[in-house]
């Protein structure tokens, strides 16, 4: 699946979720160890587009709120100060934006990348609200957003399911 019209469109505008604002980078949603195996087999070049960064208090906090049944099992995987492995930036912007969209194929995306703007959350689905986001403004409503983004339900849970497996194997 390729990326969306509306996604090759923020991509081209120059403001989109691959960017963020310098004082935003602490709170990068971190990467699995799948999304790391992931990138790595895509791009074949161990570590290509990973960072490593400080986790922050407020990464804490912001992953806490995202996943409140795994509260106890979220410490275990971020500690603060401690380090986790986000995606690499060049000028605030993902290493993978191109001019159409992210370079990854779509099986090699993080999964957080892969959901956003989606999430659920005690059985629905929705949708962050951020600022730039074109698609949000443009599609109202929850089924149009989706079409929008090639998405359905079905695949929205379906990603989330796989992004619990994979922080929460335990679970």
């Amino acid at each position: 699946m390729s990326d969306s019209c509306m996604c090759a469109a923020c991509a081209r505008r120059g403001q989109c979720c691959c960017e963020v604002l310098p004082e935003d980078i602490p709170h990068c949603f971190p990467l699995s160890q799948a999304d790391v195996e992931r990138i790595e087999a895509a791009t074949g070049i161990p570590g290509k587009g990973i960072a490593r960064q400080e986790t922050v208090p407020a990464l804490v906090q912001s992953l806490e709120r995202l996943f409140p049944e795994c509260k106890d099992l979220l410490q275990e995987k971020v500690q603060i100060g401690g380090q986790h492995l986000r995606l690499a930036l060049e000028d605030g912007a993902c290493v993978f934006l191109g001019s159409e969209g992210c370079t990854l194929p779509r099986d090699a995306r993080p999964v957080y990348c892969r959901i956003y703007p989606f999430w659920v959350q005690k059985g629905s689905i929705m949708v962050f609200d951020t600022a730039p986001c074109v698609q949000r403004a443009g599609a109202a409503g929850l089924d149009k957003l989706l079409s929008a983004l090639d998405m359905d339900r079905k695949t929205v849970r379906r990603l989330f399911a796989t992004l619990l497996q994979e922080w929460f194997p335990e679970r």
